[in-house]
C-alpha cells in the first residue's frame, strides 16, 4: 500500500458553535466557516500540568479533515479553535490510519 501524502492549512479560528440538525452535527467558526461533521475523535496527550492544558479534537467532514483544539486554563475551558484543515491525497482510511501520526505530533508540540 502506498503511503499516504497530505497537506497541512494553518486555520485558528475560533469556534462560535457547534450544532445538530436533522441532517447531523456541525460547527461553525466565527469567520462563517461551516464544518458538517462525519464522525470524530478525542485526543488528550499526556496532561503535565491540570492547571493548563489542551485538549484535541480530531474530525472528519464533509470538507475534509480538521483539527480542533481547546485549552482548559485554572479548570475553566476556553473556546473551542479549529486549529488546522489536513488534505490527504487519498481520503480512503485517513482518519484512523492518521490518528496515530497526529497523536504523536500534539504531543511533540505540547512537550516543546
Amino acid at each position: 500500500m502506498a503511503e499516504i501524502t497530505f497537506e497541512t492549512t494553518e486555520i485558528n479560528e475560533p469556534v462560535q458553535g457547534f450544532y445538530g440538525n436533522p441532517d447531523g452535527y456541525y460547527a461553525v467558526s466565527t469567520n462563517g466557516r461551516i464544518i458538517n461533521i462525519v464522525r470524530s475523535a478525542s485526543i488528550q496527550p499526556e496532561i503535565r500540568n491540570h492547571e493548563d492544558y489542551v485538549t484535541y479534537l480530531w474530525v472528519e467532514a464533509q470538507e475534509g479533515f480538521f483539527v480542533f483544539s481547546q485549552r482548559v486554563l485554572n479548570q475553566r475551558c476556553e473556546e473551542w479553535m479549529v486549529r488546522r484543515r489536513i488534505t490527504p491525497s487519498d481520503k480512503a482510511e485517513f482518519f484512523a490510519s492518521h490518528k496515530d501520526e497526529l497523536i504523536r505530533s500534539l504531543t511533540s508540540e505540547v512537550t516543546s
